[in-house]
């Protein structure tokens, strides 16, 4: 397959540091936890503001 003379590379992410080692071993998953509790929570706002806002515009089409 040609290219086209372009020299692809890897991607690379680099994510934000974690740090692990500052926590205790026992709350680890507490922590965790509460991370994905708060992602959960900030995607259902998401969901509902977009819900809203569509529900709107359809009502001023009306």
């Amino acid at each position: 397959m040609d290219d086209g003379g372009c020299k692809r590379r890897p991607l690379r992410i680099a994510l934000a540091g974690f740090p692990h080692r500052r926590i205790p071993r026992g709350y680890l998953h507490f922590t965790l936890g509460g991370y994905a509790h708060i992602l959960a929570l900030m995607t259902g706002i998401e969901v509902f503001a977009n819900l809203v806002a569509a529900y709107q515009e359809r009502q001023n089409e009306e």
